[in-house]
């Protein structure tokens, strides 16, 4: 479930962040919508890669960061459009895509140190 999660949070992330360039170009108005529910996938999946994490004492504390990350993804993404209106929003747009990101780059941090205590290997093989 680990790996499935992990691969959706991949694929919704690159999914949203295409999404989100042509909401922000002004071109998808109509994709807002679509980008919230892919968004919620994308939490979900996040979610899934944390507890799995913390199920099976890998990398708790990214694991429970990871969990805290994706509350703060939704709220972020849930009120952006009421923060900071006007001609400074594309500050909070930015830091949007910047806070999906960290989710994602943390998503795959955990993801990975899953799989490697799967195979029962160290997170670095590299001989010392």
């Amino acid at each position: 479930m680990g790996r499935t999660a992990a691969t959706i949070v991949r694929i919704t992330g690159v999914l949203l962040l295409v999404m989100g360039l042509f909401v922000w170009m002004g071109g998808g108005p109509m994709l807002v919508p679509v980008h919230m529910v892919v968004g919620v996938a994308f939490v979900i999946a996040m979610w899934v890669v944390g507890f799995r994490a913390i199920s099976a004492r890998v990398a708790s504390p990214l694991a429970v960061l990871l969990i805290a990350w994706g509350a703060i993804v939704v709220a972020l993404g849930m009120t952006q459009a009421q923060i900071l209106q006007g001609p400074n929003h594309a500050a909070i747009q930015g830091l949007h895509v910047l806070v999906g990101l960290i989710g994602m780059g943390l998503s795959e941090m955990v993801a990975k140190r899953l799989r490697v205590a799967h195979e029962g290997g160290a997170l670095d093989a590299r001989p010392a």
